[in-house]
């Protein structure tokens, strides 16, 4: 099956375009392969390596920031709302959020407003001092947005798309010896795969998170399935022979990134969906075609049916 280490290193470039070439530790998150990138908006201090990333998310509705400044000379720590005021400016009505660890590191998390009147934006910016580098994760969208009065937004929408970046964020520390060091990723044994996960299967009618499809009462007893994770590519769900062990059919739903899946042998295109406010994915399937399950995966596929806020693209 198709290896998704190339791409997940691309994604994890472009959140660290400006901090990789100074820092060893970096703070990013799975999903910035959905939003865009801002060439022109984004800084860098070449001397001290302190940068300041800005991107889009949402077709342009709200605004990331991503900041990184290196610890100061004596050690001590930037007070949250001082550098909260030098990278995004003052935010009113404040409010803290609890917040957990991020990778084992302290974080803070507040929300408040920026700008006034008509043009006032709600802000969600997490604060996460390390070692090394202070780090500023900051999502806006315009009020009207935030508080379900715009077009395309219900009240609760956003703040929910708010809390998907928070809980997404990660701290890479490339001198670290452990499995979440960019060094270990670096090594050419080493791979995004986290740990399988069962899908929910009832009367042969798979789940996942983006589709379902219904499997033959004939399998019964004669399969494993697993999701297995490979963030932030996206996942593979393999079905394995019991008989054999082998995997007999597996469907890849990648993050498009507008490079064209390359098939491998088996493989077969199925297609690209949109994901409401997530961005698309470019589902491909595995099939073995000497398994004895073989005859049946064509009307596996075709009874594939897509979960609520998924539809197909037609290019």
């Amino acid at each position: 099956m198709r290896k998704f280490l190339a791409l997940a290193l691309t994604v994890l470039m472009l959140t660290t375009l400006f901090a990789g070439a100074t820092a060893e530790v970096t703070l990013t998150s799975s999903m910035f392969m959905t939003a865009e990138y801002l060439p022109e908006e984004s800084t860098m201090d070449e001397e001290t390596g302190a940068y300041h990333e800005v991107l889009t998310y949402d077709d342009g509705m709200m605004r990331i920031d991503l900041v990184g400044q290196p610890i100061l000379a004596d050690g001590s720590e930037i007070p949250f709302e001082e550098f909260l005021i030098a990278s995004i400016g003052e935010v009113t009505e404040a409010e803290m959020i609890e917040i957990e660890p991020i990778s084992g590191y302290p974080a803070q998390c507040l929300r408040g407003k920026l700008g006034k009147s008509e043009d006032t934006w709600v802000v969600e910016a997490v604060y996460v001092p390390t070692d090394a580098m202070n780090f500023l994760f900051a999502i806006s969208a315009p009020a009207s947005a935030y508080y379900g009065d715009m077009d395309g937004y219900e009240a609760g929408d956003v703040q929910e798309i708010f809390g998907w970046w928070v809980d997404s964020l990660e701290v890479f520390d490339d001198a670290q010896e452990g499995e979440d060091g960019l060094g270990d990723l670096m090594d050419e044994d080493a791979g995004w795969e986290e740990e399988a996960m069962v899908p929910a299967i009832e009367d042969g009618l798979v789940t996942t998170e983006f589709f379902t499809i219904q499997l033959p009462e004939t399998w019964e007893g004669r399969y494993e399935c697993e999701i297995i994770p490979d963030e932030p590519a996206g996942y593979s769900l393999n079905f394995y022979d019991l008989e054999n062990g082998e995997c007999f059919f597996a469907i890849d739903a990648v993050w498009f990134d507008d490079v064209p899946l390359e098939m491998g042998e088996g493989e077969t295109y199925l297609g690209r969906i949109d994901v409401v406010r997530l961005g698309s994915l470019e589902l491909a399937a595995y099939i073995e075609a000497e398994s004895a399950f073989a005859p049946d995966l064509e009307g596996v596929i075709a009874s594939m049916q897509l979960a609520e806020g998924c539809s197909f693209v037609n290019d």
